[in-house]
């Protein structure tokens, strides 16, 4: 009966055995599936900032200089440079396709893209590279005086449509920065005087870039951003970008607390404290270029 009884065990022992070899076969021989996260399309994005917009303009608001955060903001995502930093701060190309610098460190010539085009379906040439060096030249441009200083003394000249030089009376070694500043176009802007920009439709009201989003509408209280159908690159997968204007912190933190906008840029280190003890915030950092 015992000997019976142990040669039961074994061959149930064996019959659980036999089934985790072939349920382990059976899986091995099945393609692995993987899920893949999918981003959501569509929709509107309402970032609440601290500030009101003056103009969006990036020669009056460059990102390389003091000015109104708000504007500096509105004019990288409607604007394009000549280059950009990415993500490890390096210069890299956007409106130029490469550059070369002369073995003196006095020139620098730039080839452009020849498939930019403005909002309004203009071409993007070097006339308008040309003319926005100039207008920060000019003796009446209303924007940091450091930036007309720099300028002052670089010579840029038109090659062709799709090439500019720049010559410098001595090496600067952070010149290639500078290239950063969003491009005005010259079409629209080749009448108005330089000390009339920042009171002009186009800053106050239509700006015109060749950058990923153009301005939808624009009042006191917000700007409201659509993607750019005619962008080289990809388009953005949402439909609207709404930045609303706050006089004080209070009233920003009040209405996202209430849901009525997505995310904010906090004005100091102090407030993420408060910030950190709101439920489902995500804080995210960033580097900052200066």
């Amino acid at each position: 009966m015992t000997r019976h009884i142990a040669w039961q065990a074994a061959l149930a022992l064996v019959g659980i055995a036999l089934s985790f070899i072939i349920l382990f076969q059976l899986a091995s021989s099945q393609t692995p599936v993987s899920t893949m996260e999918v981003p959501a399309t569509g929709g509107t994005y309402v970032e609440g900032v601290l500030g009101y917009s003056d103009a969006i303009n990036p020669i009056l608001a460059p990102t390389l200089v003091q000015a109104n955060p708000v504007d500096q903001e509105l004019s990288a995502l409607v604007f394009d440079g000549l280059t950009t930093l990415n993500a490890t701060g390096e210069v890299s190309p956007v409106l130029a396709i490469d550059w070369e610098v002369s073995e003196d460190g006095n020139e620098y010539e730039f080839r452009l893209r020849q498939d930019a085009s403005w909002h309004d379906g203009a071409p993007f040439t070097a006339s308008d590279v040309v003319f926005t060096i100039q207008a920060m030249q000019d003796p009446n441009y209303q924007g940091d005086p450091t930036l007309r200083e720099l300028w002052r003394n670089v010579a840029v000249t038109q090659i062709d449509d799709y090439t500019v030089r720049f010559s410098l009376q001595e090496p600067f070694p952070s010149f290639l920065l500078y290239t950063t500043i969003g491009l005005l176009p010259s079409h629209l802007l080749s009448n108005v005087a330089a000390a009339d920009l920042p009171d002009h439709t186009f800053s106050t009201q239509n700006p015109v870039g060749t950058g990923r989003f153009m301005v939808e509408e624009k009042s006191a209280d917000q700007v409201v951003l659509a993607p750019n159908p005619n962008y080289r690159g990809p388009t953005p997968l949402i439909d609207k970008l709404a930045f609303w204007f706050y006089g004080s912190w209070d009233g920003l933190l009040k209405d996202y607390e209430q849901g009525e906008i997505h995310g904010l840029h906090p004005p100091g280190t102090k407030d993420l404290s408060t910030l950190a003890e709101l439920p489902d915030l995500q804080l995210y950092s960033c580097l900052l270029y200066t």
